[in-house]
């Protein structure tokens, strides 16, 4: 079993991955790494945070997808998902819009159009 401080380790390392590193994480690696079995390293962060790991995992990827948009001149929700590991682009968009309360495409659109947004 995992203490508080092991947890927030957890957090600590899904953060500062490497993209290429976190494109292929899921909880199944970060048990390899802890050398924990999965199913107590979800109940122990379920414990110890009110979310799982695999939802710190997916938050991070959506957090990494935030800055993917800002220093894009043009990408899709397609190529984010493609660039975070998704398999599925749907999965990615239902995620990102849960997390952000807007789709990927229109928050790109906002982000890409402030400058012409403020004047309005």
């Amino acid at each position: 079993m995992l203490n508080k401080d092991q947890t927030k380790k957890i957090v600590e390392y899904v953060i500062g991955c490497k993209l290429p590193e976190l494109v292929r994480f899921d909880t199944s690696r970060l048990s390899e790494l802890l050398e924990v079995d999965t199913s107590a390293l979800e109940n122990t962060c379920g414990e110890h945070s009110p979310v799982s790991a695999a939802d710190i995992i997916l938050r991070e990827k959506v957090n990494r997808s935030l800055h993917i948009i800002e220093n894009s001149d043009e990408i899709t929700a397609e190529e984010l998902a493609e660039k975070l590991g998704f398999a599925n682009t749907q999965a990615f968009i239902q995620l990102f819009k849960k997390n952000l309360l807007v789709d990927p495409d229109r928050y790109i659109f906002i982000v890409k159009n402030r400058h012409i947004l403020k004047c309005v």
